[in-house]
């Protein structure tokens, strides 16, 4: 047949890849391709670091359980052991006051009443201490019971007014709603209002004033303990409930403090299902407000 140049002619080729040619080997034989075997790799072993790194965080937490839990035992054991000798330096120290009342100086009067004071002030940081540790421990078991809380504020404002007069800090009592009985952990609420009520006091200048408010609602009471005293910073603020943070905060008549008193508040509010906060300016007071769902 004689060729024609207008018949285009078929050129024929092999379209069929070649075995071990070409990017797409790691496609055909199912293997991936080199960079994403090395991120597999390198996810493995992140993978297997992190497991480590749990494992090491779990031993340590239980570790640390422990140790703190044999903290709280041997400074329970501590403060208890201590607490005895301090109440019977404060016992002889009233007795003193009254039996030698007639035969002693005023000096000597004072010396007796300073060593009384410090005593009060060691007995109320040994009590705080084995409160922390008993919470600390789990051990903070409420004994709830109808409880008139109007009453239970008024006397401690009676029980903290030789800790007022000293200072010639007025103290006052509202309340506001319809006055009714809740039920509480009478004992626990009276050691919450005794620190927030010791607190204003310490914190306050001398001839200032302590305002006790309880407002009454359809299904809460508030409690709300205001001084116009020192007040607190700023940037203590956030820390204010954590154990041992305001340790070093000494009062207007440099009374010092633990830095236990409000951690053990917080720990007994929450335990009757409550939210405590505090309202405060450096240099203008504050004030705390302790909500207790009325049941």
């Amino acid at each position: 047949m004689p060729y024609d140049a207008r018949v285009p002619r078929l050129r024929i080729t092999d379209s069929t890849p070649k075995l071990g040619a070409g990017p797409d080997t790691h496609a055909r034989d199912g293997a991936p391709p080199p960079d994403e075997r090395a991120a597999l790799t390198e996810l493995a072993r992140a993978n297997h670091e992190l497991s480590g790194l749990q494992r090491d965080l779990a031993r340590k937490s239980v570790e640390l359980e422990m140790a703190t839990r044999e903290l709280n035992h041997l400074l329970g054991m501590i403060a208890h052991d201590l607490r005895n000798p301090l109440g019977v330096i404060l016992g002889f120290a009233e007795l003193l006051n009254v039996e030698l009342a007639a035969s002693i100086n005023s000096e000597q009067r004072g010396f007796i009443e300073q060593i009384g004071r410090s005593a009060e002030s060691m007995l109320r940081s040994i009590d705080e201490l084995l409160d922390f540790s008993r919470i600390e421990s789990g051990r903070l078991d409420l004994e709830p019971k109808v409880a008139d809380l109007a009453d239970l504020a008024r006397q401690n404002l009676m029980a903290n007014g030789v800790l007022a007069r000293r200072k010639n800090i007025a103290l006052r009592c509202r309340i506001e709603g319809v006055e009714r009985r809740v039920s509480v952990d009478a004992r626990r609420i009276e050691q919450v209002l005794n620190n927030l009520i010791g607190n204003a006091i310490k914190f306050s200048y001398p001839g200032g004033e302590v305002d006790v408010t309880l407002a009454f609602g359809p299904g809460a009471v508030t409690i709300a303990v205001a001084d116009r005293g020192i007040g607190i910073p700023e940037e203590q603020l956030e820390r204010l409930f954590i154990p041992l943070a305001g340790k070093g905060r000494r009062g207007t008549a440099d009374e010092p403090s633990t830095g236990l008193g409000l951690a053990i508040c917080r720990r007994i509010v929450e335990a009757h299902r409550g939210t405590i906060r505090v309202e405060s300016e450096e240099g203008a007071g504050a004030k705390f407000i302790v909500t207790i769902p009325a049941v």
